[in-house]
């Protein structure tokens, strides 16, 4: 890292306002303004964050589903602790167990959509996934690496 790099950086701000705030990363703004502006993630949902370290949006989350709700991190890095309702999983998000290992920490299948009123209706519990992964952030690192995170998410989404 330059000199340079580190300058900007202490002068951007939200890496300030993370520091101040506790979080783990400045990127938990933009997944704050995501949610403000599309309303992803709702109060008691559940979320599986793909490439988790540092744990920026592991915290946005949490405060965004409430007690109520879960959370999973995934990393091959370690992950320090957020609370009691979220989840921390060492492993490669690209392993073939992933989406078993997801289904079983998250208690079972997801709640499927449903027709309601003339529109889709998104359940309380339908899980939300987030995928932030770097290819640090896993072994694959190759073409296929995108094909197997599509199978993940789909074989997760689908059950």
């Amino acid at each position: 890292m330059t000199g340079t790099w580190l300058a900007k950086r202490r002068k951007d701000q939200y890496y300030r306002l993370a520091r101040i705030r506790g979080y783990r990363s400045r990127s938990a703004y933009k997944l704050q303004q995501t949610i403000r502006t599309y309303g992803i993630v709702k109060e008691g949902q559940k979320v599986v964050d793909l490439g988790a370290q540092p744990g920026g949006w592991l915290q946005v989350a949490r405060e965004t589903v409430g007690p109520d709700g879960l959370v999973v991190g995934i990393d091959l890095k370690d992950i320090q602790p957020v609370s009691p309702n979220v989840k921390l999983l060492k492993m490669d998000v690209y392993a073939e167990d992933v989406p078993d290992r997801i289904i079983a920490e998250l208690g079972g299948p997801a709640d499927k959509w449903t027709w309601l009123e003339g529109h889709w209706r998104l359940p309380r519990k339908c899980w939300i996934i987030v995928e932030t992964c770097s290819s640090s952030s896993s072994k694959a690192r190759n073409g296929r690496s995108c094909r197997t995170m599509q199978h993940c998410i789909s074989r997760v989404a689908d059950c």
